[in-house]
């Protein structure tokens, strides 16, 4: 999910070409562009998408919208570091097929099958139809089915 969240200027500086803030999200401080919104000073609340200053906002509603993007549990994620993010992808179920299109059940699917260069992994991939082991070639709709 990719969310524009609410944060209170802490700092601006400026490298010369770019302002940028240190942005407060309810204790996780990022550096943010600025550039988009020049009106924004310190003490201010901005709402940010990824890493870029995009509204100015009141008080009052920033503080609203972080409890409720706490509550549904959509902040941690947001906000994790880049760590924390592959700790979780690496702890998320996975799917046997390299693109994650099929399910095991739903292809012939297993550890021990090559593809059809000899590499590990689910013969079908390339074949135009990551979903169909028998599929020749469906990405043509008039293309014959064996």
């Amino acid at each position: 999910m990719c969310l524009a969240i609410p944060g209170k200027v802490e700092a601006i500086t400026s490298d010369g070409m770019i302002r940028v803030g240190r942005v407060n999200f309810g204790g996780v401080v990022k550096n943010v562009c600025l550039d988009y919104v020049p009106e924004v000073v310190v003490g201010d609340y901005t709402i940010v998408h990824v890493g870029f200053a995009i509204s100015k906002i009141d008080e009052e509603t920033a503080r609203q919208t972080l409890a409720d993007f706490r509550a549904l549990g959509v902040l941690d994620e947001e906000l994790a570091t880049e760590d924390e993010a592959f700790a979780r992808a690496a702890k998320s179920p996975q799917s046997r097929c390299p693109d994650g299109s099929c399910s095991n059940q739903a292809c012939g699917c297993d550890s021990k099958s090559t593809n059809s260069l000899g590499a590990p992994g689910p013969s079908h991939l390339g074949t135009g139809d990551s979903t169909n082991p028998d599929s020749a070639n469906s990405a043509d709709p008039a293309a014959p089915k064996p």
